[in-house]
């Protein structure tokens, strides 16, 4: 059994990648037979299973637009069974909201419609469907009908980390004697980044920080709106509110380690969060704001009504760090790559005997 993994590949670009590579590794350690390939190579491979990492925009625009068109040709060339894994499902009741939190230039309902129609069709040409949270697998059946019979839950893996302690990480970031409040990834208009400074500033003080690591999305650099947006957040930068911008790989390390908690800001959550599942996997106390697609993952004592609510606790001491941290021991065991890895063997061997047959 050859399976091919189709996905973005580079680790600088995105979480999708890191996501690719660390299953593929534990794929070939539970002895699978895979290659890993860009979208580009897809009609120039073979394998018995093609699995194929997808998230609207992933690849390049005009790709993403034609995405589905490209799966209805391959299942009707290669005759392949196909698996899609989808790193995020949009709740299409939140469209209206998305789109106005995002600038978007088009009629909600229009977008409505393209996500409605672009999932249904990958739903149909494809043997299953992987997803990463039972919300997401919610959101197929009720707002895409997608045939529960296609659907697996399969979480995020969880990164296991072995880095420098905190002490040396602050020392090395010139953090010393700090609380450290981080926080990562694109700074995409939905994620409520501006909720969290304006949280934030009600409380900072001279021993505790608020780092935000992330740039804006690559898709929308050039556009005048969204870079406004971007540097009317950057403004709020001073001593105690840090923006490092784009946060290289090989650094990420130390900002993880130096942090004593990490946050997620989001008001609705459109993606797994590769960033949070390796703060889990630094075994740092998660917190967040949204219950439906953060409760697998952080104890619901972790999760407050708003940023201002998730602040105060962090000030007021009010976060039980021993229960987090052995919640993320916990899910470190049950959520690890190689569990990841596991399971998702076992999709492939259901889906290739059923096609042997």
């Amino acid at each position: 059994m050859k399976i091919l993994m189709v996905s973005k590949l580079d680790e600088e670009v995105g979480g999708v990648a890191s996501y690719t590579k660390t299953l593929i590794k534990n794929l070939k350690d539970n002895k699978a037979d895979i290659r890993a390939i860009e979208l580009e190579e897809l009609f120039k491979i073979d394998g018995d299973i093609i699995h194929i990492q997808h998230e609207p925009l992933l690849y390049s625009l005009p790709i993403s637009v034609l995405f589905p068109l490209i799966i209805v040709i391959l299942k009707l060339i290669r005759r392949k069974p196909i698996i899609l894994t989808f790193h995020g499902v949009m709740d299409l009741g939140e469209i209206r909201k998305f789109a106005f939190e995002n600038k978007f230039y088009f009629p909600s309902i229009l977008i409505r419609l393209t996500l409605f129609l672009m999932f249904r069709i990958l739903i149909a040409f494809s043997n299953i469907v992987i997803v990463h949270t039972p919300s997401f697998k919610k959101n197929l059946i009720s707002h895409y009908y997608s045939n529960v019979k296609k659907i697996r839950v399969i979480p995020h893996g969880i990164w296991k980390h072995n880095s420098v302690s905190k002490d040396v990480a602050k020392k090395k970031l010139g953090l010393e004697n700090q609380k450290i409040i981080f926080t990562l990834g694109y700074l995409a208009k939905h994620k409520n980044i501006e909720g969290l400074i304006h949280a934030f500033k009600k409380i900072e003080g001279d021993n505790i920080k608020l780092i935000i690591g992330g740039e804006i999305p690559p898709r929308f650099v050039g556009d005048p709106n969204y870079e406004q947006y971007v540097s009317n957040l950057k403004s709020y930068a001073n001593s105690n509110i840090i923006f490092p911008g784009y946060i290289p790989y090989k650094l990420l390390s130390l900002y993880f380690a130096c942090s004593d908690f990490f946050i997620i800001p989001h008001k609705r959550r459109v993606s797994a969060s590769g960033p949070l599942c390796r703060a889990l996997g630094y075994g740092i106390p998660v917190i967040g704001a949204e219950q439906n697609v953060l409760k697998p993952y952080i104890p619901e004592s972790n999760i407050f009504r708003d940023m201002e609510a998730a602040i105060s606790a962090i000030k007021e001491n009010k976060i039980d760090i021993e229960r987090s941290t052995r919640w993320s021991k916990r899910l470190r065991k049950r959520f690890s790559w190689d569990n990841i890895a596991k399971l998702t063997l076992r999709v492939y061997e259901e889906v290739y005997n059923k096609s042997s047959r």
